[in-house]
């Protein structure tokens, strides 16, 4: 349905555009400029309906896919740009990649220079709201934090009691 709303949308924007470039060429012309500014009017209020339309159902259909799932939809890409600028920032290496995993349903940002397997690993824990909080994990990560990271220390039996995952280097293993 969204779909060819969407379609339908676009289509009457073009023809609200032609009819526009026909009204200027019938106004410089000095022809009958009525039917262009009809169907100008037509198709932009058309359009605007639509439009009007396409938003509401989508959020309907989120709400009602979040009251069913009880789980929000969060973005870790968000939280990981977040987490390169503060290393860019902060210049903690030169050349560095941040990844993201998702293990045991569970987010980690594993921050690391190119070519190598030490760095800094953070975990990601959303609430309902999808705001987040960042755990340091490792000494890399606890170390990088100091600089002036949001980021809470977790230690091996909290990180067990989160996630289940009592092995950091299984974790590292994944990335």
């Amino acid at each position: 349905m969204e779909t060819l709303a969407a379609l339908i949308t676009v289509l009457l924007f073009l023809i609200f555009c032609g009819s526009l470039i026909w009204l200027v060429y019938a106004a410089v012309k000095k022809k009958d400029q009525r039917r262009p500014a009809i169907i100008a009017g037509m198709s932009f209020v058309l359009m605007t309906i639509i439009a009007a339309i396409i938003p509401s159902s989508s959020t309907s259909k989120k709400h009602i896919q979040n009251n069913q799932e009880d789980k929000p939809d969060c973005s870790i890409s968000e939280v990981k740009d977040a987490l390169t600028l503060y290393y860019i920032n902060t210049r903690i290496y030169p050349h560095f990649d941040c990844e993201a995993e998702k293990i045991n349903d569970n987010w980690f940002i594993f921050c690391h220079p190119l070519m190598a397997k030490i760095g800094g690993l953070y975990l990601v824990k959303f609430d309902k709201n999808c705001n987040y909080t960042l755990y340091a994990v490792n000494g890399k990560a606890k170390q990088h934090a100091k600089r002036g990271l949001n980021a809470k220390d977790i230690y091996i039996p909290e990180l067990k009691k989160l996630t289940g995952i009592d092995d950091i280097s299984k974790i590292l293993e994944e990335f």
